[in-house]
């Protein structure tokens, strides 16, 4: 049905409310709700000139108003309904139905069905009738002349005294059903105002209250609700989550299609990311070795560049990265000592040590131990000694001559003395100058096995320091003197 209403499971048996006398009971305040059927009890028991097993009763409890409706109809009467009670969900007085949407003015709702006409009279302040009247709907006159003859004989004994009366009459579909509440329609009559039945809904406690049947089938009833309320709400709660693992399972094929496509679309790129992981491996060696300081190189760069020129280096070797042994030769053994404090002043060096200095007819030879500090190479200190001209007149024992030929030596070394072959000048440990004599011709590499000429096309070569300058031929009491640190 439309706003989620339905139909209940098993009819709901409306008695004309002709049937029963009824009474209204106040609350004290605070009564505890366990304690209100005794109550009821008690007073029907008051009230009533029959024993309780021969009564059908209820009641309508409405502890917030601050008191209880109680009616019962001797159940002789309803001798001939048992069977049809026994396969109904509830069996109530169709004015029971109305008692939920009472309001706290003073007035009288009259309740009109085929069968009664009830009125129920309200006073002010109060939301429970303070009397209720019903007369049965007479044979003849049949249908809506009955009915407003009945409607007169319950006014005529309310005495309505000018007090607003407001007519409702039971729908065809008296009772519908949306969750666990129950709602009771009844239709407004002439120019009263519409009672929404979402204004009054019932819950089946209610109901069970308001039950006219016998207590044992009553229990038995109401237990037999109970687990079918139970069993269909299990039901439904499997279903949901029937429903929910269906739509999970979805989920998963297709999060699994998914993950498939990217899986593939992962294996067509592996080639790649490896080529890349490569690549990035490599620059990151090259990186390392770029970036890592000092290099050997930058280091007898730096070297050299404190270096007098009257010192030539024949043998170099770097140990552990930061530890570098320096052999050397020279003309004029006491630069050496000059060379060794230029080194100490400039601050780039923890250790210098110079040892196995040997002094020769026209110079010597030397060693010295350097140990660079950690971090970046630093500048030379400023201030430190120029190198020093070349002793100028004839070379001393076991010295080469330091005389080159201009632009002939872009390549050199520095500090390795040059050479004469064919071909020019040439440093006998630079491979980038001009092809040694003593160097043959290798067989096995099919060509040319001599190393780059300075002026060769297509051989680059790295730039040296600018070659020495030519010494001039002039009196060896004419040379200037050694500069003082």
């Amino acid at each position: 049905m439309a706003g989620g209403h339905r139909l209940p499971e098993q009819p709901t048996i409306l008695i004309a409310g002709h049937h029963f006398f009824t009474d209204t009971v106040p609350l004290a305040p605070g009564t505890a709700v366990r304690e209100i059927p005794a109550l009821a009890a008690l007073a029907l028991e008051q009230e009533s000139p029959f024993a309780e097993e021969q009564l059908a009763r209820g009641y309508y409890a409405a502890p917030a108003a601050g008191g209880l409706v109680v009616f019962a109809a001797l159940r002789r009467k309803f001798a001939a309904l048992q069977e049809n009670w026994a396969k109904a969900g509830f069996v109530l007085p169709d004015f029971a139905t109305w008692l939920p949407r009472g309001t706290p003015q003073a007035g009288i709702v009259v309740l009109e069905t085929t069968e009664a006409v009830t009125a129920l009279e309200y006073a002010a302040g109060s939301a429970l009738p303070r009397r209720i009247v019903s007369r049965p709907v007479p044979v003849d006159p049949a249908g809506e002349e009955g009915v407003a003859f009945a409607r007169e004989q319950v006014l005529a004994k309310i005495e309505a005294g000018g007090r607003a009366v407001r007519r409702y009459r039971l729908a065809d579909t008296a009772c519908t059903v949306k969750g666990t509440r129950y709602y009771f329609h009844w239709e407004a009559q002439g120019f009263v105002p519409e009672k929404a039945a979402e204004a009054g809904p019932l819950v089946p406690a209610q109901l069970w209250a308001m039950d006219v049947r016998e207590p044992e089938s009553l229990r038995t009833k109401r237990r037999d609700f109970q687990w079918n309320r139970l069993a269909w709400g299990s039901l439904v709660g499997l279903a949901a989550a029937v429903v929910c693992l269906v739509v999970a399972e979805f989920g998963l094929l297709g999060t699994q299609l998914w993950l498939r496509s990217r899986q593939t679309r992962i294996d067509l790129q592996t080639p790649a990311a490896r080529q890349a992981e490569t690549n990035s491996d490599i620059v990151d060696r090259l990186s390392g070795y770029i970036d890592r300081k000092p290099q050997p190189l930058e280091q007898l760069a730096y070297v050299n560049d404190l270096r007098p020129r009257s010192i030539y280096f024949t043998k170099v070797s770097v140990e552990s990265g930061s530890q570098m042994v320096i052999e050397g030769s020279t003309s004029a053994l006491a630069e050496v000592n000059e060379f060794e404090a230029a080194l100490k002043r400039s601050g780039g060096f923890a250790s210098v040590e110079l040892k196995n200095t040997r002094a020769r007819e026209g110079g010597g030879t030397f060693q010295l131990a350097l140990v660079f500090r950690a971090g970046v190479l630093p500048a030379p200190v400023a201030g430190a000694p120029a190198p020093t001209s070349p002793q100028v007149g004839p070379p001393a024992a076991g010295v080469a001559s330091p005389q080159v030929v201009p632009g002939a030596m872009q390549g050199r070394i520095p500090g390795m003395p040059p050479q004469m072959g064919p071909n020019g000048p040439y440093d006998p440990r630079d491979p980038r100058s001009g092809r040694d004599p003593r160097l043959a011709r290798d067989p096995r590499m099919g060509g040319d096995s001599r190393l780059p000429r300075p002026g060769d096309p297509g051989r680059p070569y790295p730039p040296g320091p600018p070659p020495s300058p030519v010494p001039t031929s002039v009196p060896a009491e004419s040379q200037p003197a050694p500069a003082q640190p």
